[in-house]
């Protein structure tokens, strides 16, 4: 993986002097975007992509985030990148990473509310927003939001999904932050229900 490694090291870390093996996804991803998206701020040259052409020396691809998963229990002294979710329910470890502040930050619920904070999402952009490397001296830098599409033609439809989605906002929080993922402030969630009352599907 050529790109500029300054924002990945930490100081006084003591790693064997062995082979490095890639583990990355084989399927277009929206976890790879999201984490290309990242180095791409580090070194503008790597391009963001579902599916990059990796030049690390050894790279193993698996599919989806349980291939990546189990690649990374199975293959000594391996690096990869997976969903917060996987980690917690496999125990692995997780790397700090530096953010824009220049401070290393541990990947944890808490910091990646904090990195929430500075999504630009809006009605105006349909609330959707890239937030990889946020600003934030609390920020864990290697966030993504998950996104509900839905199409226009189907209006009843739209009504029943907004309708679970809005049960889920409403009881779904702990079972959220459970598996790892950071549940939508309620300002958010209040003005993604106007967005449905102004698109007529709620």
């Amino acid at each position: 993986m050529q790109v500029q490694t300054n924002r990945l090291k930490r100081a006084g870390l003591k790693l064997p002097h062995e082979p490095i093996t890639t583990c990355v996804r084989a399927d277009k991803s929206g976890t790879t975007f999201n984490f290309t998206y990242f180095l791409n701020k580090i070194n503008p040259e790597f391009k963001v992509s579902k599916k990059p052409t990796w030049k690390a020396t050894k790279v193993v691809a698996g599919k989806s985030n349980s291939g990546v998963s189990a690649n990374i229990q199975q293959i000594k002294n391996s690096i990869g990148y997976i969903e917060y979710s996987y980690k917690i329910k496999l125990g692995l470890p997780a790397a700090q990473v530096e953010n824009k502040e220049g401070l290393f930050i541990n990947p944890t619920v808490p910091s990646f509310q904090d990195a929430a904070k500075y999504a630009t999402w809006t009605a105006q952009n349909d609330f959707y927003a890239v937030i990889g490397d946020p600003a934030g001296a609390t920020s864990y830098p290697i966030v993504a939001a998950t996104f509900i599409l839905l199409p226009t033609e189907k209006t009843e439809m739209n009504k029943k999904v907004t309708a679970f989605i809005d049960w889920a906002y409403t009881n779904g929080d702990k079972a959220a932050a459970e598996l790892g993922y950071v549940p939508l402030p309620a300002s958010t969630k209040d003005e993604i229900r106007k967005y449905w009352e102004a698109k007529k599907i709620k």
